[in-house]
């Protein structure tokens, strides 16, 4: 237990330490620095952030692996959460710009009906129908996410709910491929990424080699925030971020060895496709919505033109 406390204090100062390089002031540090002990330790443990470098390659693997990708995660979560109550289309390109990692925006009303979108055009045929009910864990005005799966590989929607009043409009979604989070990770190779709907990311691994494979992690991550999974080959040590109301697992090798599949490495190349990479085009102007009841321009008009686009073409990523 100590070991695996450890894990999880590693990768806790590591994110401080990438943090403060950032610029993030200590006061928004500290507050994201409590929300890690209510997350990820249990019950909460003292952790020395004074001491130099990591001990073990297991502390490294795991550091390597998962900081770069919570920063971008936790980024997203505080630029949502801080969005215009009203988001409109020049608030939806500048997000894009600022997460090239994003494949896309969209605006969907109260009954599913998509209003606008950027890019214009919708290769993965996304089902926004999973965020725009609240989950009954969560208060109504918290960020909502899904998991769909997509001829492309499963998308991540993570959506902000628009009220007018008490009264539920639709939501400002953006989704991504995890995938393309990978190059912000220093040794992607070495972790593996999963979801109670299945593994979203395997690593250098042959994922069927790994007691990660059949995990039920709907069960695991409702009774621990981390652990370990083990079979002959050797162990797996686990760790959870919620990225709205859904869990991510990240999980690296602690003992033993496990068969390798060279070739799944080859989609590093092409991460970056994954994601608008900020292709933008400046938005056209946009009429005060009346549907709101607002002066402020929003996404939430209807009927509303398809919001423009940038010329991507479909990945050839798979």
């Amino acid at each position: 237990m100590y070991r695996h406390s450890r894990l999880v204090g590693v990768m806790l100062a590591a994110s401080m330490a990438f943090a403060f390089g950032c610029g993030q002031t200590s006061h928004s540090m500290w507050k994201d620095t409590k929300r890690y002990y209510r997350e990820y330790l249990n019950p909460p443990a003292q952790v020395d952030f004074g001491e130099a470098g990591y001990s073990t390659p297991e502390e490294v693997r795991l550091a390597n692996g998962f900081v770069g990708i919570d920063l971008q995660l936790r980024a997203l979560e505080r630029g949502l959460d801080n969005a215009d109550r009203r988001p409109d289309r020049s608030w939806v390109e500048a997000f894009l710009r600022s997460y090239p990692w994003m494949a896309g925006a969209a605006a969907i009303d109260a009954s599913g009906e998509v209003l606008a979108r950027m890019p214009s055009f919708d290769i993965k045929n996304i089902d926004f129908s999973g965020v725009l009910e609240a989950d009954p864990k969560q208060k109504m005005r918290m960020l909502r996410s899904v998991i769909v799966d997509t001829p492309l590989g499963p998308e991540i929607v993570v959506a902000v709910p628009l009220y007018a009043g008490m009264d539920f409009k639709g939501v400002i979604a953006v989704h991504f491929d995890v995938r393309a989070l990978l190059p912000y990770s220093a040794a992607p190779a070495d972790i593996v990424i999963a979801a109670p709907s299945g593994i979203l990311w395997p690593g250098k691994y042959d994922i069927t080699a790994t007691p990660l494979h059949d995990a039920d992690w709907a069960k695991l991550v409702a009774k621990d925030a981390f652990g370990t999974l083990s079979n002959a080959q050797g162990e797996f040590f686990w760790v959870t971020r919620y990225i709205g109301n859904i869990p991510l697992v990240f999980a690296v090798p602690v003992e033993g060895s496990f068969p390798e599949k060279p070739e799944q490495l080859a989609v590093l190349a092409k991460a970056r496709e994954l994601g608008t990479g900020g292709r933008v085009q400046t938005p056209a102007p946009v009429e005060p919505s009346p549907a709101l009841g607002e002066d402020d321009p929003s996404l939430l008009v209807s009927p509303a033109p398809e919001l423009p686009g940038s010329p991507i073409e479909e990945s050839t990523v798979r």
